[in-house]
Protein backbone atom coordinates (compact mmCIF):
# COMPACT_ATOMS: atom_id res chain seq x y z
CA UNK A 1 0.00 0.00 0.00
CA UNK A 2 1.32 3.05 -1.12
CA UNK A 3 1.04 6.70 1.32
CA UNK A 4 1.50 8.59 -1.21
CA UNK A 5 -1.32 11.69 -1.12
CA UNK A 6 -2.62 12.96 -4.26
CA UNK A 7 -1.96 16.80 -5.24
CA UNK A 8 -5.25 17.06 -7.05
CA UNK A 9 -3.26 18.04 -10.27
CA UNK A 10 -3.56 14.56 -12.20
CA UNK A 11 -4.45 15.36 -15.46
CA UNK A 12 -2.09 12.74 -17.43
CA UNK A 13 -0.44 14.00 -20.17
CA UNK A 14 -2.87 16.40 -21.16
CA UNK A 15 -0.44 20.12 -19.97
CA UNK A 16 2.17 18.19 -21.98
CA UNK A 17 0.66 17.80 -25.34
CA UNK A 18 -0.88 20.94 -24.79
CA UNK A 19 2.47 22.57 -24.58
CA UNK A 20 3.70 20.31 -27.73
CA UNK A 21 1.24 21.77 -30.06
CA UNK A 22 1.72 25.33 -28.82
CA UNK A 23 5.17 25.33 -28.99
CA UNK A 24 5.09 23.75 -32.73
CA UNK A 25 2.20 26.61 -33.42
CA UNK A 26 4.23 29.54 -32.05
CA UNK A 27 7.29 28.64 -33.95
CA UNK A 28 5.62 28.07 -37.01
CA UNK A 29 3.37 31.31 -36.75
CA UNK A 30 7.34 32.99 -36.30
CA UNK A 31 9.02 31.62 -39.29
CA UNK A 32 5.52 32.87 -41.14
CA UNK A 33 5.64 35.97 -39.91
CA UNK A 34 9.74 36.40 -40.10
CA UNK A 35 11.50 33.74 -42.36
CA UNK A 36 14.93 34.12 -41.37
CA UNK A 37 14.45 35.34 -37.82
CA UNK A 38 11.61 34.04 -37.22
CA UNK A 39 13.11 30.42 -37.43
CA UNK A 40 16.60 31.29 -36.09
CA UNK A 41 15.03 32.93 -32.95
CA UNK A 42 11.40 32.09 -33.05
CA UNK A 43 12.07 28.88 -30.50
CA UNK A 44 12.66 31.51 -27.50
CA UNK A 45 8.42 32.77 -27.32
CA UNK A 46 7.84 29.56 -28.16
CA UNK A 47 9.45 27.70 -25.02
CA UNK A 48 7.75 30.92 -22.67
CA UNK A 49 4.02 29.83 -24.34
CA UNK A 50 5.00 26.37 -23.70
CA UNK A 51 5.36 27.15 -20.38
CA UNK A 52 2.63 29.41 -19.32
CA UNK A 53 0.19 26.42 -21.66
CA UNK A 54 1.78 23.95 -19.52
CA UNK A 55 1.46 25.99 -16.27
CA UNK A 56 -2.04 26.46 -17.32
CA UNK A 57 -3.09 23.41 -18.83
CA UNK A 58 -4.90 21.85 -15.27
CA UNK A 59 -7.22 25.35 -15.23
CA UNK A 60 -7.68 25.05 -19.12
CA UNK A 61 -9.26 21.63 -18.71
CA UNK A 62 -11.42 23.01 -15.91
CA UNK A 63 -12.76 25.43 -18.00
CA UNK A 64 -13.41 23.06 -20.39
CA UNK A 65 -15.46 20.67 -18.38
CA UNK A 66 -17.67 23.80 -16.86
CA UNK A 67 -17.99 24.81 -20.44
CA UNK A 68 -19.25 21.73 -21.93
CA UNK A 69 -21.52 21.51 -18.50
CA UNK A 70 -23.39 25.03 -18.91
CA UNK A 71 -23.87 24.21 -22.30
CA UNK A 72 -25.57 20.77 -21.41
CA UNK A 73 -28.02 22.91 -19.02
CA UNK A 74 -28.32 25.33 -21.56
CA UNK A 75 -30.02 22.39 -23.90
CA UNK A 76 -31.88 20.97 -21.29
CA UNK A 77 -33.45 24.17 -20.59
CA UNK A 78 -33.97 24.70 -23.88
CA UNK A 79 -34.87 21.69 -24.88
CA UNK A 80 -37.62 20.86 -21.71
CA UNK A 81 -39.15 24.69 -22.55
CA UNK A 82 -39.31 23.46 -26.47
CA UNK A 83 -41.13 20.12 -25.09
CA UNK A 84 -43.48 21.49 -23.11
CA UNK A 85 -44.65 24.47 -26.05
CA UNK A 86 -44.93 21.58 -27.82
CA UNK A 87 -47.22 19.88 -25.73
CA UNK A 88 -49.41 22.93 -24.94
CA UNK A 89 -49.95 23.79 -28.19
Amino acid sequence: MSTEKNSGSDIGCFGLVCAIIAFICTWVSAIVAFPFLGFVFGWIPAIVMAFIVYVCAEIALWLMWLIILVLLVIAGILFAAGATATILA
